[in-house]
């Protein structure tokens, strides 16, 4: 094994042991719980027709039929894709030392691939590990393309499912059709626009009209559901209620409770604290940068303490977490927001200081926007508060992309200097 692994080149062997690794831990996982318990029961009760009834992910539910049923096929398949993750955020990003870009990938994804799990492992990973994972894998023709590499027939023929798959997440959906507008708009302007580009624009917006309308249109749809289910105010919200709540609930569980969004939410923002300090000596810098975090921990502790001891709390928190002792809510609490919003401003001005070159910044703020978007749309789904902190998937992926790019930029922060 050892010598197996020295015979590979230096930069690739992490995604050898997190291979390896995650095959081992995969072997032992509980899977008899949430949501996968009842999938079990369900699959190995009804034929794979019954139970896609009323599913808007025909192909994520395919395969969880087959895996609730066969448990060693995901336990095999899974870290696969685990991998495939981590490989393809790689290409994707460059950087100066591949070895060490690669060991930070994989051990970032660990996170929210394995520990955003709330609803089960095998229901969680090919809902949203999956989907996410080939809609990136989607993009690296599209980079080619935008490099002006030339682009093989079977490459494109190979996303078409992927893109398709990716879809089935609308997070992913809403994430892919912007990547693949803003792309046709370049290269149109470029005069280089490709049929690929075109094709998985056009799939992009299908898969998300066609996910529209089992969700939200009907008597009987998912969206009616959940309202009664999770949130019976939901359909009163205006537009702008839906989009402060997107908003609001996103930083609260970043950065008002200790839980799995907080936990990474600290990580990112730590790093790019830890990062300001070791660039600059000015004090305003290091204070806006340290901001984050700190106001992050502060808070997420001072959440753990009962509000009567804590009543400037309660007034900042107000109604927002409701739906934890019945159903949810709606309460406009602006004091949350301005502060929400100079967290924000902190992250965008450590990313400034660390990228320095304006086309750094532009792409690392346009990708950490989309991961942010990709949580804000939950404001629009009545089980924003319910459906737990898998839906930060994406958002974790875009702070892994932005870490990435701060490390290449900033490489000899983080290496000891040689002495001869």
């Amino acid at each position: 094994m050892f010598d197996y692994l020295k015979s590979i080149k230096k930069e690739n062997r992490p995604f050898i042991i997190l291979l390896a690794a995650a095959l081992a831990v995969h072997l032992f996982l509980p899977l008899k719980w949430s949501d996968d318990a009842l999938l079990m029961l369900w699959s190995s009760n009804a034929d794979l027709s019954h139970f896609l009834i009323g599913s808007s992910r025909v192909l994520p539910g395919i395969l969880i039929y087959y895996f609730a049923r066969i448990n060693i096929l995901w336990r095999l398949a899974n870290p696969v894709v685990l991998t495939m993750l981590a490989v393809t955020i790689s290409k994707l990003i460059p950087c100066k030392d591949e070895r060490l870009k690669n060991t930070v990938i994989c051990i970032a994804v660990i996170y929210p691939a394995m520990f955003l799990v709330d609803a089960g492992f095998i229901a969680t990973t090919l809902n949203y590990l999956w989907p996410v994972t080939f809609g990136l894998v989607a993009l690296l023709p599209l980079q080619k393309v935008l490099k002006g590499k030339r682009l093989r027939w079977y490459e494109c023929l190979a996303c078409i499912p992927l893109v398709i798959y990716a879809n089935s997440l609308q997070q992913m959906c809403a994430v892919l059709t912007a990547i693949f507008f803003a792309a046709c708009l370049y290269l149109l302007f470029k005069k280089k626009l490709h049929p690929y580009i075109i094709l998985q624009l056009l799939l992009c917006i299908t898969c998300f009209i066609y996910a529209y309308k089992l969700s939200a249109i009907g008597e009987h749809s998912r969206l009616a559901r959940d309202i009664v289910r999770y949130f019976p105010d939901f359909a009163s919200l205006s537009i702008l209620n839906k989009s402060e709540l997107g908003f609001s609930s996103t930083f609260y569980c970043m950065t008002m409770e200790i839980r799995s969004a907080a936990v990474a939410f600290w990580a990112f923002s730590l790093f790019l604290a830890t990062a300001v300090f070791r660039k600059t000596k000015r004090m305003p810098s290091r204070i806006v940068s340290a901001f984050p975090f700190v106001f992050s921990v502060l808070f997420g502790v001072a959440n753990l303490i009962d509000y009567k001891y804590v009543p400037f709390l309660k007034y900042l928190t107000g109604n927002m977490v409701h739906y934890r002792m019945h159903l949810a809510t709606y309460s406009f609490q602006p004091v949350p927001d301005i502060l929400f919003l100079c967290v924000c401003a902190s992250i965008v001005f450590s990313l400034c200081v660390l990228l320095e070159n304006i086309q750094r910044i532009i792409s690392a703020l346009a990708v950490l926007s989309l991961g942010l978007a990709s949580r804000l749309v939950m404001g629009f789904s009545p089980s924003v508060w319910a459906s737990g902190y898998r839906t930060f998937f994406i958002l974790f992926i875009a702070f892994i992309f932005c870490s990435i790019m701060v490390l290449d930029k900033n490489i000899g922060l983080f290496k000891k200097p040689k002495h001869d």
